[in-house]
């Protein structure tokens, strides 16, 4: 693994070209992505990736590793690392919260049922953590009493308790 930049496949010349990135930008990336290939391997492991984002191993953090490994290899390339850098950077608020609802409705119904729901908030707050939070959230759950949670108030959630998704938003 040298200082010099791969040469860019089709898919990362298409985001280079989207992001206009520079010779100097696709160094940088470079060097944060070898400076995280711990074993010099050429690809990102999850581990790796985990040191990367400086979390703790999650549910949350698994699926997004998962999205991002576009040829299902079980690493990162170099390339994929880019297209997620291109793609999670530029991602607004609603799209943060519409991959976070996507990840806990885990039976892609459209809805996050009570037991997704409890998942969600012991991934986020932690299984065995008894905070208000963590309560008032399960407490307010089906704001239309129907048993489930949709897309609006699984937002609506998020405004009431902002706090919920911190890990998603964290810079």
């Amino acid at each position: 693994m040298g200082a010099k930049v791969p040469v860019p496949d089709e898919r990362m010349q298409e985001m280079i070209e989207k992001l206009q990135l520079t010779k100097k930008d696709q160094q940088k990336l470079w060097t944060v992505f070898t400076k995280f290939d711990k074993d010099k391997s050429g690809t990102m492991d999850m581990k790796e990736f985990y040191q990367l984002v400086g979390e703790k191993q999650s549910v949350f953090g698994d699926s997004i590793f998962e999205l991002i490994d576009v040829d299902n290899s079980g690493t990162l390339d170099y390339s994929e690392f880019v297209g997620a850098c291109g793609h999670f950077c530029m991602l607004g608020k609603r799209e943060i919260l519409q991959f976070c609802f996507y990840i806990f409705d885990k039976d892609k119904n459209g809805y996050i049922e009570e037991d997704e729901l409890q998942a969600l908030v012991d991934v986020l707050q932690g299984v065995d953590s008894y905070s208000n939070t963590k309560q008032a959230m399960l407490g307010a759950f089906d704001a239309d009493g129907d048993g489930k949670m949709d897309f609006n108030e699984f937002m609506a959630l998020n405004k009431k308790f902002p706090q919920m998704l911190h890990p998603a938003f964290r810079k």
